[in-house]
C-alpha cells in the first residue's frame, strides 16, 4: 500500500486491523452514499452556484447514517477490547 502524498510502501496486515462498526447496532457492512450541499453563487469563486458531494456511510443492518464527524470519531476512538 502506498502512503498518500509519498512514494513510500508499507505492509499492512489487514486481518490484524479492527473492524469499523456501526455505533447503533455494531454492524460491519455499509453502503457508501452521498448527500449534496449547494454552494451559493455569493460564496462561489466562479460566481455560479454548484453542488458539493458529501460522502456518508449507511449501515446495511440498521440503516443508521454515519456522517463525516461520526466516522472521524469512530476512527479516532482507541480500541481497548484487546487490553
Amino acid at each position: 500500500m502506498n502512503i498518500p502524498g509519498t512514494n513510500q510502501q508499507i505492509n499492512i496486515d489487514i486481518a490484524s486491523c479492527r473492524d469499523f462498526k456501526c455505533v447503533e447496532c455494531g454492524g460491519i457492512y455499509f453502503s457508501e452514499l452521498k448527500f449534496f450541499k449547494i454552494v451559493s453563487k455569493l460564496m462561489s469563486p466562479s460566481g455560479e452556484a454548484f453542488p458539493v458531494p458529501i460522502p456518508v456511510l449507511k449501515c446495511d443492518m440498521c440503516g443508521k447514517i454515519h456522517d463525516v464527524d461520526t466516522i472521524k470519531s469512530i476512527i479516532e476512538t482507541p480500541d481497548i477490547s484487546n487490553i
